[in-house]
């Protein structure tokens, strides 16, 4: 079973946040892992992670990045064999060997710059690779930071604005598509406690046909709200103390995702942000026959 977190965890450089990542690793038996926003300095960035994923192995674009670090890779030595393709401030893209079995695939983790017009490059970047990939299986996951539909944000205008039809049309061309996927929609949820605040679907995860025709039976859930708060001085963000169990989330009693597990997670007490964790869990088996191609449909 191959078991990827991703997750815009709003800094790492906390211990608090750090052991947060680490228990999801253990509950939901995460083999590979990504994380955004980090903020971690270069200086403290070999710490950050050994107290983060232990004895797995990792990589991050820090060299990419003006200030801190984007995006940090994580993984299992034990079960692949990782090697890193290309990257830049906005994303990282790997090929993923699977050990002990005739199996590969394509994986782009991605962290969206706030601007609009700073993720053109991004836009540009994702054609540039899609070039190479070919019929290889290839999945996309993280933080976009644009909505691609109108509906990805709550109570927004019904029409697409120019952000959204550049997002779109790299969609289009680089022929991939939402993964069906089970939890909370918005995955941003800024003042959680007014149900006037900001809701937008930010984190997908998005693949070809050649990924879901190797992984016929994915299945990827957003998790709980479970990040923090920023406190009103504007200090480092922190973690909340309260918990609460998933069986209390929307997902009900059980965990959509199937894992077995009612981990104790972090709910929002006070504050104006939260952000979710992504999990997507690909079965590992024999390959079945390709299907016909499939297109994103507005």
């Amino acid at each position: 079973m191959i078991n990827i977190l991703t997750w815009n965890v709003r800094g790492l450089n906390n211990r608090g946040k750090q052991d947060e990542v680490k228990n999801l690793i253990h509950l939901y038996n995460i083999n590979i892992c990504a994380v955004v926003e980090t903020h971690v300095r270069l200086e403290v960035l070999p710490q950050v992670c050994k107290n983060t994923f232990g004895r797995w192995l990792w990589v991050s674009n820090q060299a990419s990045c003006s200030y801190g670090t984007r995006i940090i890779l994580a993984w299992d030595p034990a079960l692949f064999d990782v090697m890193v393709i290309d990257m830049n401030s906005q994303c990282l893209h790997a090929q993923v060997r699977v050990r002990g079995l005739d199996m590969m695939f394509l994986a782009t983790f991605v962290y969206g710059a706030n601007r609009s017009v700073e993720r053109q490059l991004l836009w540009s970047e994702l054609r540039k690779f899609h070039a190479i990939v070919g019929d290889k299986p290839w999945v996309l996951s993280g933080d976009f930071n644009s909505l691609l539909f109108p509906h990805d944000a709550l109570g927004g205008s019904s029409l697409r604005n120019s952000d959204m039809m550049d997002f779109f049309d790299c969609v289009e061309a680089i022929e991939v598509f939402d993964l069906r996927y089970t939890g909370i929609q918005h995955t941003l949820c800024q003042k959680p406690k007014d149900e006037s605040g900001l809701r937008r679907k930010l984190d997908r995860v998005m693949a070809n046909i050649w990924f879901t025709s190797m992984f016929a039976n994915y299945r990827t859930g957003t998790l709980p709200h479970i990040i923090t708060y920023r406190p009103a001085s504007n200090a480092r963000v922190t973690m909340s103390q309260e918990t609460t169990r998933l069986s209390t989330s929307p997902w009900g009693p059980t965990d959509p995702l199937g894992v077995g597990v009612s981990p104790r997670v972090p709910r929002p007490s006070t504050g104006n942000v939260t952000r979710t964790a992504t999990v997507t869990l690909t079965p590992s088996g024999p390959r079945p026959a390709r299907q016909s191609g499939a297109t994103l449909r507005a």
